[in-house]
């Protein structure tokens, strides 16, 4: 090995003295103090300054490659934050409404909150964050303050399932509110139903309201369900159908209230 670096030094030895030379004449003109060598040294230096900034370079990239990472945490986090305020403030505003609906009542209610929607196959349903422990019984109607939704059938120990008015299984009682006929609600959509056999003579309009007629145990009387949209004239017979809305959009309730026996 040392006979290889012997050989080595003799071949480039011209060169290695020169690095050598270069190294001395470098170290006695940074140490000088002669003005001229000063000025020199300071060129010297503004030439040797390039040299750093790749380095400079990529340091700063680095810097800004974690800062554009905590910048992004940090918007992540404000926009949580922007998020759970909205839910918040759009939740205290529902309670509020639900407290006023409460005092406006005469009835007994329980305002529940809801859990999740569809929880059984058979038929659309709620489930409420709530039962026996708070008063709820079966076949009680459920409303929010837009309307009726449904009425509770299982009951538990703290959850109730509710029967939607969405379902194809589900009827109810109506009543036109101008008109006076009373008829029988039948599920077509989530948001819409359909009342049957309405005598042609009887004055229809789009527009009007439809509430409970109040013949069930289940739902009091003059309770809001929808709105009528649309007519249907049936040739050849003496009776038409009337398409309503319901006034809850069912897919978005968050809290109800149970109507206590």
């Amino acid at each position: 090995m040392f006979t290889r670096i012997y050989n080595f030094i003799l071949d480039y030895i011209e060169y290695i003295l020169l690095v050598v030379l270069l190294g001395i004449a470098s170290f006695f003109i940074l140490s000088n103090e002669n003005p001229d060598v000063r000025s020199l040294q300071a060129e010297i230096s503004s030439v040797i300054r390039f040299i750093h900034y790749p380095a400079k370079w990529l340091n700063t990239l680095s810097g800004l490659v974690d800062e554009n990472i905590q910048l992004t945490q940090e918007n992540i986090q404000l926009k949580l934050l922007n998020v759970n305020f909205k839910e918040t403030f759009l939740e205290n505003r529902r309670l509020n409404k639900m407290l006023g609906f409460m005092d406006s009542v005469s009835i007994e209610i329980i305002p529940v909150k809801v859990l999740n929607k569809g929880v059984t196959p058979i038929y659309n349903s709620l489930l409420l964050d709530g039962g026996q422990n708070i008063g709820i019984l079966p076949y009680c109607a459920v409303i929010t303050n837009q309307g009726v939704i449904g009425k509770t059938i299982s009951v538990g120990p703290k959850t109730t399932v509710v029967h939607l008015l969405n379902d194809v299984n589900f009827r109810m009682g109506i009543r036109l509110q101008n008109s006076r006929h009373s008829g029988i609600l039948e599920p077509m959509t989530d948001r819409a139903g359909l009342i049957k056999e309405i005598p042609k003579t009887t004055p229809v309009s789009v527009g009007e309201e439809v509430i409970t007629s109040g013949y069930s145990d289940i739902f009091p009387k003059g309770f809001p369900v929808g709105k009528v949209v649309e007519i249907q004239e049936i040739k050849n017979s003496i009776y038409k159908n009337a398409v309503i809305k319901f006034n809850v959009n069912i897919n978005t309730v968050e809290e109800v209230f149970v109507i206590k026996k």
